[in-house]
């Protein structure tokens, strides 16, 4: 997602000629106008930076009873 967020800065505004503090507002501007295929689906962010997903996964740690291994259960 950084990585597609800053080629599309990057043609639009040469990253290399940005202050990092320009470099950090517009970048995250650039995130927050796009959306993006991971992994785990598409995904975009509200103007508030929160995330815009299809599908998710919840899950919890189930522990052993000795207390020192678990494992993940998904949540319905």
């Amino acid at each position: 997602m950084f990585v597609e967020a800053l080629q599309a800065l990057d043609r639009k505004t040469k990253v290399s000629t940005l202050s990092l503090p320009e470099l950090r507002q517009q970048l995250n501007q650039q995130i927050l106008a796009g959306k993006y295929k991971t992994p785990l689906g598409e995904i975009a962010f509200t103007p508030e930076g929160e995330v815009i997903q299809n599908q998710f996964y919840i899950a919890q740690i189930q522990m052993n009873s000795d207390g020192n291994n678990g494992k993940f259960t998904f949540l319905k």
